[in-house]
């Protein structure tokens, strides 16, 4: 395969490039598609995982999608899945750089605007709930797959025509954050020292909204990018998994709450000294 990146981050492009992806450091527009395909000719095949949610000109990209494939060419892409999003509440998922959050219905009519057409979907696992979809132009030699319509009608079924769902999705979380206040208010009027455990874009959503802000002590986090820093807002310092351990924490939050049994697995010493886990999300629960 030849293969091209393109992505407006000068460290990205300049790490990809470094690492055998030749990548342009710039944003993807038709202008450059047009460009791309007058040096190295129409693309076979176009990706763009989990950032077309984080896109405000989307339809640049789409008209520049449109430019660049070639005869039989396929845009394929992964993104956020607002049932998954609502129904496990995934709310943790919905921070600065997304800006959109999909459902198929919306996606099939966006496509056509811009010379294109969504012929498959499926629901895949990534980030706790994700679609990938295959788009070509418009007119193209692939029959529209009927995963497209039976989630469509799914969808309709489920409420996600109505605000229902987003609805219930506010009064679960209302719920889980005073069953959260409620416990470290007290452990923290008792003196307790309470960490965080995931330094995520996530785990900040989840400070900001659930108010924890002046109830921990620390984060901790097992990746070394984000070790040694601070939290955004709040300034929380951020080390390695092994400062529950040294700063003798009484109890550790859970953030990043889809990872819980991992992380619980990985520190049985934690529980067996006397600490404790706190599981915000989806059901609350203390260990």
């Amino acid at each position: 395969m030849r293969v091209l990146g393109v992505d407006p981050s000068q460290y990205i492009s300049e790490k990809a490039t470094a690492g055998g992806i030749p990548t342009l450091c710039e944003f993807f527009t038709p202008e450059l598609a047009r460009a791309i395909k007058a040096e190295h000719g129409p693309a076979d095949v176009i990706t763009a995982n989990r950032v077309i949610a984080n896109i405000d000109t989307v339809g640049d990209v789409l008209e520049g999608v449109n430019e660049l494939l070639g005869p039989g060419g396929t845009f394929v892409f992964e993104t956020g899945y607002m049932v998954d999003i609502a129904q496990k509440m995934l709310f943790d998922t919905i921070h600065h750089e997304h800006l959109g959050y999909d459902l198929v219905r919306p996606l099939g009519s966006l496509f056509p605007r811009y010379g294109l057409e969504l012929f498959n979907i499926e629901k895949v696992s990534i980030k706790g709930g994700s679609l990938r979809a295959w788009v070509q132009q418009k007119g193209g030699s692939q029959s529209v797959r009927p995963a497209i319509t039976e989630l469509i009608a799914d969808e309709a079924a489920q409420g996600f025509t109505t605000a229902e769902p987003y609805e219930t999705l506010a009064a679960n979380l209302e719920y889980a954050k005073t069953q959260l206040l409620d416990l470290l208010n007290r452990l923290k009027a008792e003196g307790k020292t309470i960490a965080g455990y995931g330094a995520s874009v996530g785990s900040t959503t989840q400070i900001h909204h659930f108010d924890l802000g002046d109830l921990l002590t620390f984060l901790v986090d097992d990746d070394h990018r984000n070790q040694d820093l601070f939290s955004p807002g709040n300034h929380l310092p951020v080390y390695p998994s092994q400062a529950i351990y040294d700063k003798k924490a009484d109890y550790a939050v859970i953030l990043a709450w889809r990872y819980a049994e991992q992380i619980i697995k990985r520190h049985p010493s934690f529980v067996e000294q006397g600490g404790h886990f706190i599981v915000p999300l989806p059901d609350f629960k203390v260990i």
